[in-house]
């Protein structure tokens, strides 16, 4: 829902009216009402301020500007609190037990997952049992009373990506999504800038963002890398007719 709501939000850019943020605020309701998906809900209404203020970045509003103008440092910033937030976690430490809450016991499965599984180059195969799927059905009926100690899946994208899928996808997906919000930035366009940040606050608590059947952003890269080197190769042709 939260990556439909991206997309619809990209589309629609420029366009984008009260209507469509009402939108957004009652699929986003709906949805936790009969799925639960609590964060998932607060993201999408995150998603109605950041969208306003980039529209008018993208109009050229000097304070929403200045504001946009940043969002490029989500990914690399929330990538490196996300993980030392969940390898450094103490349940003993009040603070710490308080945004464990919050996120709904995600903090303490991430370090449940860093205490079982060392980062490594390549990723490895990581056993979770959690309530995806026919078994998963069956184990959640087992849990109506709340989570048992066999519970175990990594929700958040930054740390599963590090210890499922590796040092090296870890770290091109936070080149390629923050390469993507600086040329959105560079462009003075600024949606696509919005959406990877959005993206990276999902991803602290959400597994798909690695996904291309949800994250389907990861491809602007490529429009993106074609203006950069068109532009390089533009300016390199311009300083040879000026030495001309």
């Amino acid at each position: 829902m939260f990556f439909s709501a991206l997309a619809y939000c990209y589309v629609r850019f420029g366009k984008l009216k009260w209507f469509d943020y009402i939108g957004i605020a009652v699929v986003a309701t709906i949805a936790m009402v009969y799925t639960d998906t609590r964060l998932d809900f607060y993201a999408m209404l995150l998603m109605i301020p950041v969208m306003w203020v980039t529209q008018r970045a993208a109009e050229g509003k000097r304070f929403s500007r200045m504001i946009a103008s940043f969002w490029w440092m989500a990914m690399p910033v929330l990538a490196v609190i996300t993980i030392t937030a969940a390898y450094f976690f103490d349940d003993s430490n009040h603070i710490y037990r308080k945004f464990n809450e919050l996120l709904s016991g995600r903090l303490s499965l991430s370090r449940k997952a860093f205490r079982l599984y060392d980062p490594n180059l390549i990723g490895r195969f990581i056993h979770e049992k959690s309530f995806g799927g026919v078994k998963g059905k069956t184990f959640a009926n087992q849990n109506q009373n709340g989570l048992s100690a066999d519970y175990f899946y990594i929700d958040s994208s930054f740390v599963r990506m590090l210890l499922l899928w590796g040092l090296i996808i870890f770290v091109l997906f936070i080149v390629i999504m923050t390469f993507i919000a600086i040329v959105s930035t560079v462009q003075k366009e600024y949606a696509l800038s919005a959406i990877v940040m959005l993206v990276a606050i999902n991803s602290m608590v959400e597994p798909h963002a690695v996904q291309l059947i949800y994250n389907v952003f990861i491809l602007a890269s490529i429009p993106q890398l074609e203006w950069v080197l068109k532009n390089i190769r533009g300016k390199k042709y311009g300083n040879e007719n000026i030495a001309e």
